[in-house]
């Protein structure tokens, strides 16, 4: 259940760290996260770009916990508890967005 709940605030702390990103360039920020520009290919991604590729790296991200967990309940808790600093991160990342308006 726990990790249910860490993959579920991370998909919504993703999707605002992204819908923000996307405020942020529309504005005439870039992006400078060097993982996200790698993801990305840019530093300027369409919107498009940022929750296509975004959304496949949470999602895969949320597979390889979920199948750690299936096998192993010690390391499903453990990857349970960096999904939830990844969303910390990522709401983190949202307000700093936000503020760049």
């Amino acid at each position: 259940m726990l990790l249910a709940i860490a993959i579920s605030l991370l998909g919504l702390a993703a999707f605002g760290d992204g819908w923000s990103t996307n405020l942020a360039i529309s504005r005439g920020a870039r992006e400078t996260d060097p993982v996200a520009v790698r993801i990305f290919v840019t530093s300027t991604p369409t919107p498009a770009t940022v929750y296509v590729r975004g959304g496949i790296v949470i999602a895969a991200e949320s597979a390889l916990a979920l199948s750690l967990a299936h096998f192993h309940h010690t390391a499903g808790l453990v990857v349970a508890g960096l999904l939830f600093v990844q969303a910390g991160v990522h709401s983190w990342e949202t307000f700093h967005n936000l503020k760049l308006r």
